[in-house]
């Protein structure tokens, strides 16, 4: 069986991207993109184009539960930090 040869794309203002997948997906990818004898790029393309003019609803995430207040220090008990400046003059 012969080879099939693809056209060179057109690489001028093209940029890269490398983000690390499913090894799973990705080998799924491939195949696909290989039995269709279509390009992994192009295919990529598409999808990425097809999934930003149609993007699902952005999640919403629950609110958080809320947060008990601290319990108050105990009288007499040692604070840190500096100690509270006296009201009034000095």
């Amino acid at each position: 069986m012969a080879k099939r040869t693809r056209p060179r794309q057109n690489v001028a203002g093209a940029k890269q991207f490398n983000y690390e997948i499913d090894g799973a997906l990705a080998d799924r990818f491939r195949q696909f993109c290989r039995d269709r004898g279509e390009t992994i790029v192009g295919h990529l393309e598409m999808a990425l184009r097809r999934h930003m003019d149609n993007p699902p609803p952005v999640p919403v995430l629950p609110p958080l539960p809320p947060v008990p207040a601290p319990a108050p220090a105990a009288s007499g008990a040692k604070t840190r930090g500096r100690p509270p400046k006296p009201k009034g003059g000095s």
